[in-house]
C-alpha cells in the first residue's frame, strides 16, 4: 500500500495529476489549500485542468483558501461536488487507513494578510473558537491516532520565527504567530500521535516534538519537497 502525504495545491490540479500518474499511490492526503472553489472557474470540477484521480483515492483538508460555505454545505448534505475519489474530510473527523493506522484531519488557519480575494471570492477564516470543540466531538479524546493531518501546526513544533529567505515577513508572522497553533497544541497534547504533516507555511522542514515527528510540505508549484510518503 502506498500512502502519499501532499501539502498546499491552490488548485494545482496539474501537479497532484503528474504525482499520480508518476508514483502510482493508493492514497493522497493532501494538507489543505486544496483550491475547492465550485461556484468558481466554471463549477466543480473545474474543467482546466480536471483532477484524474484513476483508481487512488484522495482526501483532502480545508485550508483557509477555500469556499468554506461550500464545504460547510457539502458536510450538511452529505454532498460533495468532486470526481470519484476525492473526497472532503472535515475538522475531527477520522480516516483508518487498510494497515490499521488511524488518520487524524484537522483542517483551517487563521487568515493570512494581505486578504486578497481569490477568485474573486474574499476568504476570511478563523477556527480557532470552535476548532478544538469540533475534533472533540468527532473524535473522542481516547481515541488512537498515529497520524495528524493539518493545515497549520502546533506553536510546539519549533519552526523557525524569522521568515525564510525570499518570503514576505510579514504573512511569515501571521501564520507563525496564528493563534490556532495554541489550539493544535492541545490535540498534540490530547492525542499523542507519533506523526503529524502540515502544509500552510509553503516550507519543507522536519523536526521532532516529545514522541512526535513532524514534516512541513512546500506548495505544489514551484515548490520543493511538497509531498512525501507516509
Amino acid at each position: 500500500m502506498r500512502v502519499i502525504v501532499a501539502g498546499d495545491l491552490h488548485g494545482d490540479f496539474d501537479s497532484l495529476n503528474e504525482l499520480i500518474e508518476s508514483q502510482s499511490p493508493d492514497y493522497i492526503l493532501q494538507c489543505g489549500d486544496f483550491g475547492y472553489y465550485p461556484k468558481e472557474c466554471g463549477g466543480w470540477p473545474p474543467r482546466d485542468p480536471s483532477i484524474i484521480p484513476g483508481d487512488c483515492k484522495v482526501y483532502f483538508a480545508d485550508g483557509n483558501h477555500e469556499d468554506h460555505e461550500a464545504l460547510a454545505l457539502a458536510v450538511s448534505e452529505v454532498r460533495l461536488e468532486a470526481p470519484r475519489n476525492v473526497f472532503y474530510q472535515p475538522r475531527g473527523s477520522l480516516l483508518a487507513l487498510p494497515d490499521g493506522r488511524n488518520v487524524l484531519f484537522v483542517g483551517g488557519a487563521e487568515a493570512t494578510p494581505p486578504r486578497e480575494p481569490i477568485f474573486g471570492v474574499l476568504i476570511e477564516d478563523s477556527p480557532v473558537p470552535p476548532l478544538l470543540i469540533d475534533v472533540l466531538g468527532k473524535t473522542p479524546s481516547d481515541t488512537k491516532i498515529d497520524v495528524v493531518i493539518s493545515h497549520s501546526c502546533p506553536a510546539a513544533f519549533d519552526l523557525k520565527a524569522s521568515a525564510p529567505h525570499g518570503y514576505e515577513p510579514h504573512a511569515w508572522a501571521s501564520k507563525f504567530n496564528d493563534p490556532a497553533r495554541a489550539v493544535l497544541d492541545q490535540i498534540l497534547l490530547i492525542y499523542r500521535p507519533k506523526r503529524w504533516y502540515f502544509g500552510h507555511f509553503h516550507v519543507h522542514e522536519t523536526g521532532v516534538s516529545g514522541d512526535c515527528e513532524w514534516c512541513a510540505l512546500g506548495y505544489s508549484e514551484g515548490e520543493e519537497n511538497w509531498w512525501a510518503y507516509l
